[in-house]
């Protein structure tokens, strides 16, 4: 390496060595993956020779593991007109699968009577996944769960001469037909014909006997499903074992659910979903529907890579229990299952949504369908990371920032195994011991670490790490120890490549993603860890040369390698490493939280560009399209550079050079995004807090209103500005904040969507819900709200933080706010 550049910072500060002990992990050489004989799947060759595969540690797609990212957004509980703008969001998202319910009840109410249409059209939405850049899998029941009715089974089979979910010969007989609808809508749509749909999950949560799965794979097999991957949730154990390899088991883990009984914060076994752990299965998704009070994985579990499809991408919220779900429960539990050794990572869900009309009763699962909760009637919005209303969470961008990662990094991640540390907690109960693990090769890999639960508080540390068993030897670091705090999680890379050729000692800091320009020279982004010095460690070898570009930072030189200390994030290149050699240089960015929350990477003019915007993004026929989400001008940098002017929707803007980005400036009027409160108008008043009355079944909870409770409603209406009918190309949303027990909004007497209050915003998508519902929102003139009091002693579970903010004296009814917000998109190509 050419020390050139050093000399002046050995003039400034060494690092001292640390005293501190380090927390020690043991790994080894990485495991060889396995094929083992027996798998029962589909074909698994596209026409065009993509080939898609499995064995015992990742999926494999053309001889290469694979390491997708799924999210779950079901196609009939959203308006078919905008599907194809969702589901760019989804992929612009670093999702790879859509997943999918397909509830029988939504298609064939009445025996016979199908309907395939407008928003049930599933041929139409898997074309327009295709479309988007996204692989399909349907969860084709016929038992789905999904919080539908009957689990989406129709009355008309609830309530036949045979016994669902079993062996009954009758039963099977309608499922057969079932099978023969679905696959009939996907015919030419599945892999080996060209198609994006690569697997059918069969059934959901089902606890009888494996011959029953086999009996359904089999009938969607003779219907037409030849599918590379067959699935089932690994959740609850089966009465028997299934036979090795014929059906992939999915996992999952959410941060808390809505359907316990208890009117208590954090139930059950929540908490292992925070802790590092080899043991794959929950004990409590589903836990309404049976009783596993020990998280225990089938004998075969290792024989299959670990797969998720139900990583807790939010939660929605039952009428006794409501979840307020953060962006931080999203964040740990996903980063808890990938660094336990997850290779699928598998949201539900990843969007929202809401219920579609049913012809003969409401579709949401109810306490009066002798389901254990009363859900809402139409919402199902999930606070997931893209809402019911199409609008980016926080979550959204900061799950973005880890798939963009497994995007570009992934055929390395999952070749990695899982290392657990010698001391880990004691148990749930235990809040003082790091929670940390390592997946690794045996030569690099990446450490994680989990400060973060729920609704608890977990001690701080200083630490370090070791890391013994690689094939140099031990592994310390940082040199200098470092303080999580609680409520700190993520992980660093150790003896990484950034690119080929050039190979990180370690960083403590978290990867994001990595592009490459038409020089040849790449870019590797990262972020700091909040409250953690950015300590990087080079190999200090010949062939590379390294340029820092801040000559006052630290180092010292110990070890063969040469060690940086508090670096400092910002847009411009920290570290530029040269091969000396080929010429070719790697450029370390090391971005703002701020600013890797803005993060995004596609293709534009011909290239694969990482992009920082305050709007956001979705990529299509090689344009940017951005979605304003602030007043003001929208700014756009790139890296590589364009080398043409942009237009935006046909105009040129002026295009700059701040230092290695291209940076576009691009101007926005009130036509493209605007937020104006609503003066709504009063109507009556609400009468006396309704008696609350307690479901007759055995779960004892709090039964939700109905529609005769909401004649002694607090009414509002809220009438729509005139924009809304000169603007036909926004997008308009109506956020509201209130408090009370239930809100209802609705046109025309008909209701749109509802809500069990949890303390959290409601987000209308008007455009949406008015299409669906028959009309154009330029025809509605004013929409009719009501809100229901909230009892101070209503049997209902609020997160802490919400119900501290309550009477304990009188009902609580307010309304807030209402406020109208509109974007509309600004479509960006390049001109000559």
């Amino acid at each position: 390496m050419n020390l050139f550049p050093l000399l002046s910072f050995f003039a400034s500060a060494c690092l001292a060595s640390c005293d501190t002990d380090p927390l020690l992990v043991v790994c080894h050489k990485e495991r060889m993956q396995q094929v083992p004989e027996g798998w029962a799947m589909g074909t698994c060759v596209s026409p065009s020779g993509d080939r898609l595969g499995y064995g015992s540690r990742y999926l494999i797609r053309n001889g290469d593991p694979w390491m997708p990212v799924m999210g779950e957004y079901h196609f009939s509980r959203y308006d078919s007109t905008h599907w194809l703008r969702e589901l760019r969001k989804i992929k612009a998202g670093g999702v790879d699968v859509v997943a999918t319910y397909v509830f029988w009840n939504h298609h064939e109410e009445k025996e016979g009577e199908w309907d395939w249409s407008g928003s049930r059209d599933l041929r139409r939405f898997v074309e327009a996944a295709q479309e988007a850049g996204l692989l399909v899998i349907l969860r084709i029941g016929p038992w789905g769960h999904g919080e539908v009715r009957y689990g989406g089974l129709p009355d008309w089979v609830m309530e036949g001469e045979w016994q669902v979910r079993s062996a009954d010969a009758a039963y099977l007989e309608k499922v057969a037909a079932w099978y023969g609808a679905i696959a009939r809508q996907a015919g030419g749509l599945l892999w080996k014909d060209g198609g994006p749909v690569i697997g059918v999950q069969l059934d959901n949560e089902y606890p009888g006997p494996a011959s029953h799965l086999l009996k359904l794979k089999e009938l969607a097999v003779s219907a037409g499903f030849d599918t590379p991957f067959y699935t089932r949730t690994g959740w609850p154990g089966l009465q028997d074992s299934m036979p090795f390899g014929e059906m992939l088991p999915l996992f999952g883990a959410y941060a808390e659910g809505f359907w316990n009984h208890s009117l208590e914060p954090m139930p059950g076994n929540y908490r292992e979903g925070f802790h590092f752990s080899q043991v794959r299965t929950s004990s409590d998704i589903g836990s309404d529907q049976f009783e596993s009070p020990v998280s225990e994985d089938e004998l075969d579990a290792r024989r299959y890579p670990f797969l998720t499809c139900e990583l807790g991408g939010g939660m929605m919220n039952s009428y006794h229990r409501r979840v307020l779900i953060e962006e931080s429960d999203v964040l740990a539990t996903t980063l808890v299952k990938f660094g336990s050794g997850g290779n699928l990572l598998g949201y539900y869900m990843y969007h929202g949504g809401w219920n579609p009309e049913g012809r003969y009763s409401n579709l949401q699962e109810s306490l009066m369908t002798r389901y254990p909760n009363d859900m809402p009637v139409k919402n199902y919005d999930f606070q997931a990371p893209v809402g019911a209303a199409g609008t980016l969470r926080p979550h959204y961008h900061a799950l973005r920032q880890v798939h963009l990662f497994i995007r570009d990094f992934g055929q390395w991640v999952a070749r990695l195994d899982t290392f657990l540390p010698d001391i880990r907690p004691a148990g749930l109960d235990d809040t003082d011991t790091l929670r940390w693990s390592v997946r690794s090769n045996g030569h690099g890999g990446l450490l994680f670490f989990n400060n973060y639960e729920r609704l608890n508080e977990l001690g701080s540390h200083e630490v370090r790490f070791r890391v013994d068993g690689l094939d140099s030897g031990s592994l310390e670091f940082p040199r200098e120890a470092v303080h999580i705090r609680n409520g700190d999680y993520g992980f660093w890379p150790f003896r990484m490549e950034l690119a080929p050729g050039f190979e990180v000692e370690w960083i403590t800091a978290q990867p994001l993603c990595r592009v490459q320009d038409p020089r040849g020279d790449w870019y590797v982004f990262f972020r700091p860890t909040e409250g953690v010095p950015v300590e990087l460690a080079m190999p200090d070898t010949q062939d590379l040369k390294l340029i820092p570009l801040r000559a006052e930072l630290p180092a010292s030189s110990e070890h063969g390698r040469i060690v940086f200390g508090n670096l400092e994030p910002g847009r411009d290149v920290v570290f530029t490493l040269e091969n000396e050699e080929s010429g070719i240089r790697c450029h370390l960015v090391l971005l703002t939280r701020k600013d890797a929350d803005r993060l995004w990477k596609g293709p534009f003019d011909g290239l694969e560009r990482v992009m920082l915007a305050n709007a956001g993004i979705v990529f299509r026929d090689d344009c940017v399209e951005l979605r304003p989400v602030v007043s003001g001008p929208a700014e756009l940098l790139l890296i590589p550079m364009l080398e043409r002017s942009v237009l935006a929707d046909g105009v040129p803007l002026e295009l700059e050079r701040r230092g290695g980005w291209s940076r576009v400036g691009i101007p926005l009027d009130d036509g493209d995004f605007s937020v104006q409160e609503i003066e709504v108008e009063w109507i009556q008043d609400a009468g006396e807090p309704r008696e609350i009355p307690i479901g007759p079944f055995k779960s004892k909870v709090a039964m939700a209103p109905v529609d005769h409770d909401f004649d002694l409603a607090a009414k509002w209406r809220i009438p729509l500005p005139d924009e809304v009918r000169s603007n036909a190309d926004g997008e308009w949303v109506l956020d509201l904040e209130y408090v009370g027990d239930v809100l209802r909004i609705g046109a025309n007497g008909e209701l749109w969507i509802d809500d069990f209050y949890n303390g959290r915003r409601v987000e209308v998508p008007l455009r949406e819900l008015a299409t669906s519902h028959g009309c154009s929102l330029e025809s509605i003139g004013s929409l009719e709200l009501s809100i229901l009091p909230l009892r101070p002693d209503a049997p209902v579970y609020l997160h802490p933080s919400v119900s501290a903010r309550l009477s304990r004296k009188e009902p609580s009814l307010e309304l807030r706010s209402v406020v109208l917000k509109m974007s509309r998109p600004v479509t960006l190509s390049v001109g000559d």
